[in-house]
């Protein structure tokens, strides 16, 4: 089971404008899930127009999270769904396995920012189970299908995040 984490992945300034990117644009963009819980707390980067700053830079964030996969384990991905994602205080994910695609191997979770408390993603590794602490600019890659995880419960403020899945071809590369 793999997983890695990069601290400083992204520069501070970036975060701090995703953030407020997501601030300013959550009435524009976000919307009413079917999960309800999920509901006006994302923005879809597939959502937002192309050629845009803000779709440039969450694009360029994903291209880094394909490029730590295959360095890092040597293995072609590709990006399914970039999302901006905001946890209010009180909010938390219980353990779970990614299914969003049949075909989805690897998640990605970029922390934009560190001005609340809780919210450290947690893993359920084999031998034990690991706690990520967010940090601005900190990115974790992991496999999302195979790794048990969640998020802890948010104590106060607000944990904003570039949540991101992708597939992996079953070759590997060339």
């Amino acid at each position: 089971m793999r997983w890695t984490t990069i601290d400083g992945a992204v520069e501070e300034r970036i975060c701090e404008g995703l953030v407020e990117s997501f601030r300013d644009g959550i009435g524009t963009y976000g919307f009413k899930n079917k999960v309800d819980f999920w509901s006006h707390r994302l923005i879809n980067s597939h959502d937002l127009p192309v050629g845009s700053e803000l779709r440039s830079t969450i694009d360029g964030i994903g291209q880094l999270v394909i490029d730590t996969i295959l360095r890092e384990w040597g293995e072609l991905a590709a990006m399914q769904v970039s999302q901006l994602v905001s946890w209010p205080a009180g909010t938390a994910q219980g353990a779970h396995i990614d299914r969003f695609f049949p075909d989805t191997a690897f998640a990605a979770i970029l922390y934009l920012n560190a001005d609340y408390s809780g919210g450290e993603t947690f893993l359920e590794l084999p031998e034990e189970t690991r706690r990520v602490s967010p940090r601005t600019g900190r990115l974790l890659v992991f496999e999302g299908t195979r790794i048990m995880h969640g998020v802890e419960q948010i104590g106060q403020g607000v944990r904003y995040t570039n949540a991101m899945w992708l597939s992996a071809p079953t070759a590997g590369p060339q």
